[in-house]
C-alpha cells in the first residue's frame, strides 16, 4: 500500500533518494533546509510496504511572478517500475497539502512534463519545449483532517 511520509531530515530514505536524484539530474544539494534565510520543508518520500518507490524535495528560490521568494519542488522522482501507478500524483498532492499546512499560498516547480502538474489543477506560468514553470494557488486547499 502506498504511503506518502515527510522525511523530516531524518528518514534512513534519504540517502537512496538522493542517490536516484543525483542520477538524474546531476550532484547537487537537494535536501537544503535554508535557503536565504527561509526555511524549506523536509523531502516527502513515497513508500509501498516499505519500499521506497520515489520521492520529492523542495527549495526556495525567486517567485518569477514577483521579486519575493517562494517555495519550489525542487526535485520529483518515481522509480521506474512504480511509473503511471499514480505515486507522482500523491506526492504532488501531498506536497501541496504540507506546503499549505506550512502557511504558503503558492508552490512552484520547474518541469519537463507540465501535463503532470496541469491535471492537478496547477497553472502554467511561462514554457518552452523542455522548460515549464508552473504553479499551483494553495489559497484554496481545504485542510485535511
Amino acid at each position: 500500500m502506498l504511503s506518502i511520509l515527510n522525511s523530516e531530515f531524518k528518514s534512513p530514505h534519504l540517502n537512496p533518494l538522493h542517490d536516484w536524484f543525483t542520477e538524474e539530474w546531476g550532484e547537487r544539494s537537494f535536501y537544503n533546509r535554508h535557503h536565504e534565510g527561509y526555511a524549506i520543508l523536509a523531502p516527502l518520500i513515497a513508500l509501498d510496504d516499505e519500499i521506497l518507490v520515489g520521492g520529492l524535495a523542495f527549495s526556495r528560490f525567486k517567485n518569477p511572478e514577483n521579486d519575493g521568494m517562494a517555495l519550489w519542488i525542487n526535485a520529483l522522482l518515481v522509480a521506474l517500475e512504480q511509473r503511471g501507478k499514480g505515486v507522482a500524483s500523491a506526492l504532488l498532492t501531498a506536497a501541496a497539502q504540507a506546503a499549505f499546512e506550512w502557511g504558503e499560498t503558492q508552490l512552484f516547480a520547474l518541469t519537463d512534463v507540465p501535463q503532470l502538474y496541469l491535471k492537478q489543477k496547477w497553472s502554467l506560468v511561462e514554457g518552452t519545449k523542455d522548460q515549464n514553470i508552473v504553479r499551483l494557488d494553495l489559497n484554496g486547499l481545504q485542510p485535511i483532517r
